[in-house]
């Protein structure tokens, strides 16, 4: 409990050592960040008796302050610290909480805490050895595709090609060429023969990505080949043979597809020889800060220096639902790492970034209603930044007429703190007469 210290406004004190004894504390060492040394004056009984303790850490002293305001501060500090010995800071205070966890695995190939990966690269492993059709389920950008070539490479096919399918960018057409390829001549543009892609991945592995998405005529055409394990190429009389295990993936609610007629129902059972359900990554915090050290490593391969994200900045990571998930937090890392012109990433930079992604997920649910709307809102006389404000004062108000200028539900929709959503109302000027 502190009992004699009077700091000028702004003192920040780290103290490196208290041993409290029978007669009150006694300061080790201690830095005093202020107006003036003389801070260090008016350190005195700090504590009341207490016995055999030892104390290393940050001791922050202030009469009267906001959380907001001390985080800035000791996020100031950090950088600093950061800027003014990197390899201190690279070799002490900079390291991920993932390069202590003493949770790591590494299951095929595939580096993770989380109890429930764990047990889905564990099924895995166990179902890899047959020659089972598999299907994953997981909402979008939970690494699907990575998950799948990682089971090909675990499996006695690993030597074997892996192609992918995208199977919700095909037209019927398209799908069919891909699928079973085609002889030449047997349309417009065709001048020479092309293997199919179970042909080209025969004994190996075809990856259909959002398989739900193929057109009805080409599923039929699909189940045949899983059927007899026989295509025909476009154009071509003769059959040629295949032989490939399938991974299919699905954002969708397979069994739902097919009361509704959209999915056949004989082929869901010939892909879903083992279901794996991928978890969201708001169910698997534990590998946030894995992913974002690959996410790093990666950026400063390609880009030749180090960047890390501040504490305040980590707990940021930590707290976010990640609706898109793996492949949001992919986006965030890159986005902060080429737009902050610190190598300490700041709190302040990843909360831009998400109230920017938040803007653009509004402006892109509501594209087909208002989105012209918005544009020919702007005025023509404006430059880039004029613009970029202009729109993101549109989306803000937008979400207020949408919620009736209920602030909770408004910084609910766009994932921004309360107090961001109130500096923008300021900031723009906007006024209830304008949503209400």
């Amino acid at each position: 409990m502190i009992k004699q210290f009077s700091p000028s406004s702004d003192s920040i004190v780290f103290v490196h050592g208290i041993k409290f004894g029978g007669d009150g504390a006694l300061l080790f060492c201690c830095e005093v960040l202020g107006d003036s040394e003389k801070d260090t004056l008016g350190l005195q009984e700090l504590f009341e008796k207490k016995s055999g303790t030892l104390i290393d850490g940050l001791l922050i002293l202030q009469q009267e302050f906001l959380i907001e305001s001390l985080k800035a501060k000791l996020e100031t500090a950090e950088e600093v610290l950061f800027e003014s010995n990197i390899e201190i800071e690279d070799a002490l205070d900079s390291k991920s909480p993932s390069e202590v966890d003493s949770r790591q695995e590494n299951i095929i190939g595939i580096t993770t805490s989380s109890p429930v990966m764990k047990r889905l690269l564990q099924q895995m492993i166990r179902v890899s050895s047959s020659h089972l059709n598999i299907l994953l389920k997981g909402e979008t950008g939970t690494g699907k595709a990575f998950l799948a070539r990682a089971f090909h490479e675990s499996s006695p096919q690993s030597g074997q090609p892996f192609e992918t399918l995208g199977c919700g960018s095909l037209s019927t057409t398209l799908a069919e060429g891909e699928i079973f390829g085609w002889k030449k001549g047997a349309f417009s543009g065709a001048e020479e023969d092309r293997a199919g892609i179970f042909e080209r991945s025969s004994g190996g592995t075809v990856f259909l990505d959002e398989v739900g998405e193929l057109p009805l005529e080409i599923q039929k055409k699909l189940l045949r080949v899983l059927q007899e394990g026989v295509v025909r190429p476009v154009g071509g009389t003769e059959l040629v043979p295949v032989d490939c295990r399938i991974i299919a993936s699905t954002c969708e609610d397979l069994p739902t597809t097919v009361l509704k007629g959209s999915f056949r129902e004989d082929l869901f059972y010939r892909l879903s020889g083992f279901n794996l359900e991928i978890p969201p990554l708001r169910e698997r915090k534990e590998d946030v800060s894995l992913l974002v050290s690959s996410f790093l490593a990666e950026l400063e391969e390609e880009h030749g220096f180090s960047k890390r994200f501040s504490n305040s900045a980590w707990e940021e990571l930590y707290s976010c639902t990640w609706p898109g998930n793996i492949q949001q937090l992919k986006n965030v890392v890159q986005q902060t790492y080429l737009t902050c012109e610190r190598r300490m990433i700041p709190r302040k930079k990843v909360l831009e970034v998400f109230e920017s992604a938040q803007a653009d997920k509004l402006l892109g649910d509501n594209f087909e209603d208002n989105s012209g709307e918005l544009v020919m809102r702007v005025p023509r006389t404006e430059g880039f930044n004029e613009i970029i404000s202009e729109v993101e004062r549109l989306v803000i108000l937008t979400a207020m007429k949408q919620h009736r200028g209920n602030k909770s539900r408004v910084t609910k929709q766009l994932k921004i703190p309360r107090q961001t959503l109130y500096n923008k109302i300021e900031r723009f000027k906007i006024v209830e007469e304008e949503y209400q």
